[in-house]
């Protein structure tokens, strides 16, 4: 899913039993308290993590 709020995105995808990635996190941390379960710099590096995680 791709989101514009990071906070409530994370929440949401935690209420539903889901782990977290933040795709692009380059500057300062835009949420509140929560944070994603993996940051990634780009697009190639969330699938690499995903593909990764499917072995």
């Amino acid at each position: 899913m791709i989101g514009d709020n990071p906070e409530h995105d994370i929440a949401g995808g935690r209420a539903a039993g889901l782990r977290t990635m933040l795709v692009g996190g380059h500057g300062p941390w835009p949420g509140g308290g929560l944070r994603s379960d993996r940051t990634v710099v780009d697009a190639s590096a969330a699938i690499g993590l995903l593909l990764d995680g499917a072995r």
